[in-house]
């Protein structure tokens, strides 16, 4: 007789399926009394290959998680406020008025990073990382560009 075992876990990922042949045990006649001794019985094992489905891997990649909908989203705020900015710093540096305003430009950057916060926070995505670094880089980039502005810092090279 031959036995196979194979076990599945609760998600359905099943293990090496082991097989052992089985044999009956020979009974000695019935008119000879002898002690009752066991024998183990050999058994031979078979491996065959684990199953060919691959559990999936359920954690996002940051690079992955910024190609999401909340990502692409955030982007389209952040990435604009990032040029409008830029440009409307060079526009003042040279004494113009910007064609949008800072509150605005402000605003859409803010927008951008709630977002990608809400997105990393309720989907628990590397997007929440991404949505905590966003306000420090924009306040870093923010500050030097007050700090260029109101200090004239920039005024020697434009002339």
């Amino acid at each position: 007789m031959t036995a196979r075992l194979t076990v599945e876990d609760d998600i359905g990922i099943e293990s090496d399926t082991t097989t052992g042949t089985i044999e009956p045990r020979t009974e000695l006649p019935p008119s000879t009394p002898s002690p009752r001794t066991e024998t183990p019985t050999p058994v031979t094992t078979a491996a065959t290959p684990p199953s060919t489905t691959t559990p999936t891997d359920s954690d996002p990649t940051p690079v992955a998680s910024l190609a999401s909908i909340p990502g692409i989203v955030g982007a389209v705020c952040y990435l604009p406020a990032l040029i409008f900015g830029s440009y409307g710093i060079s526009v003042t540096l040279t004494d113009h008025t910007p064609p949008v305003e800072g509150v605005r430009i402000q605003g859409l950057a803010a927008l951008g990073i709630l977002i990608r916060v809400l997105a990393g926070a309720v989907g628990g995505t590397p997007l929440l990382g991404f949505g905590v670094t966003a306000p420090v880089v924009w306040a870093l980039l923010t500050s030097t560009a007050y700090v260029i502005v109101t200090r004239g810092l920039l005024d020697d090279l434009l002339g």
